[in-house]
């Protein structure tokens, strides 16, 4: 109801905009030069007003915690071209300190011993839960915590790329029963964090994402060595695998990218995945501002 109100609001400010722009060229016609300067600030002022308006992309923290109603567990700057960019190699100094500070904001693993399981997604396609999927698991493991990140996301795969691990045997033999788990597991630079790819892309990864042999899966490694299991799954409102597997793990890590991602569209995927799962949101790809 809040969204169809807020479309039906911008709507109404455009319509307005517009009206004065309109009545603006009219005076400036019958004015004189001086007066059609005047004229023509005053409709960029307008014009500019309207399309601010228009904007309900999630720009800043504030967004996340006022408009979403998320805990916000960190936020990314922008750290160049590299696609994603991961600790594990050349990033900047405050994009290195924010992965940290973001697995840093997670709840420790359960004193008793307990595997934390943890799906990351977000709305949209391209708003950087690779990103946050492999920084998250990197920093986790560079407290000692044993890490395993399960790429699920069969549509765009890019954990494997990302960390330099080879994708022949992955997740989609394992739910095949193509594969044992402990050999489709392997093993990163960081000797606390391993992968388990997706393999070669099935037919139907919906069918086996929602499969018993998942199921079954999520329960082996319940009693596996790992502290934290993340599982990266594609987004929301493309393939419906995340809102599948929130039953089955402990949180959802929803990833936002910052003026992309619309508030009427993160509101929509949330409605999808149980919001009681959520642990809270990352900001992602947050323009740095510039010292005054």
């Amino acid at each position: 109801m809040c969204s169809i109100i807020g479309v039906l609001v911008r709507h109404r400010i455009l319509s307005i905009s517009l009206a004065v722009a309109v009545f603006v060229a009219g005076m400036a016609r019958k004015d004189g030069l001086l007066a059609s300067v005047a004229m023509a600030v005053g409709l960029g002022v307008v014009v500019g007003f309207g399309l601010k308006a228009l904007d309900d992309t999630i720009q800043k923290p504030e967004d996340i915690t006022g408009k979403l109603h998320l805990p916000l567990l960190g936020q990314l700057p922008l750290a160049g071209r590299n696609q994603p960019p991961v600790i594990s190699g050349q990033v900047p100094p405050d994009f290195r300190e924010a992965c940290r500070a973001l697995g840093a904001s997670l709840a420790p693993p359960d004193a008793a011993g307990a595997t934390r399981f943890i799906v990351v997604t977000s709305a949209e396609p391209l708003e950087g839960k690779t990103t946050i999927s492999c920084n998250l698991s990197l920093a986790l493991a560079a407290t000692g915590s044993r890490v395993l990140l399960i790429d699920a996301n069969f549509e765009r795969p890019g954990v494997g790329k990302a960390l330099g691990v080879d994708g022949t045997v992955g997740l989609s033999q394992v739910l095949m029963g193509q594969s044992r788990i402990r050999d489709a597991i392997q093993r990163t630079a960081d000797t606390n964090l391993c992968v388990m790819s997706t393999g070669p892309t099935p037919t139907s990864s919906s069918e086996l994402v929602s499969s018993e042999r998942m199921k079954q899966l999520i329960t082996n490694l319940k009693q596996g060595p790992f502290d934290w299991v993340l599982i990266d799954t594609p987004a929301v409102l493309t393939i419906g695998d995340a809102a599948v597997l929130t039953p089955l793990v402990d949180a959802v890590t929803f990833v936002v990218r910052a003026g992309t991602t619309r508030l009427e569209t993160a509101e929509r995927a949330l409605e999808i995945v149980s919001r009681s799962k959520i642990n809270g949101a990352v900001l992602n790809r947050v323009k740095r501002t510039t010292p005054s």
